[in-house]
Parts: structure tokens; sequence; C-alpha cells
């Protein structure tokens, strides 16, 4: 199904359990980006430590995986 919808790229936040999204990703080889901030922000100096970083962090993740 993942191939014949065409998926990209599969998309986890980093602060959960990645294990099933990575299997996935593996067996079908699609792109996994596993970096993702949804409930919270990144460490100082990520880049992603304020509201505006993360959401530009995430937005360019996504644009990234999605070219």
């Amino acid at each position: 199904l993942i191939h014949a919808e065409g998926v990209r790229a599969i998309f986890s936040e980093g602060t959960v359990d990645s294990r099933v999204a990575k299997q996935v990703a593996a067996d079908t080889g699609v792109q996994l980006v596993d970096d993702l901030y949804g409930d919270s922000l990144g460490e100082p100096g990520s880049g992603a430590e304020t509201v505006d970083g993360m959401l530009l962090h995430n937005a360019r993740r996504f644009t990234d995986a999605l070219r």
C-alpha cells in the first residue's frame, strides 16, 4: 500500500518510540524522518528551542523529505 499510494516519507516525532516507523521504513525502503518536534521544543542550540524555531525545523524536514 505504501508503494501503491506513492508514500515518499514516514514521519515520527523525536520524543516517541519510533521502532515501528523504523521497521516500516526498513521494510519498504521509504525515507524515515524521526526528528520532528510535536509537544516539545529542542535543546538549547538545536535551532528548535523556540516555537518559531521548532516550526521552522519541522517545515524544513517535511519539505526536504517530500522533494
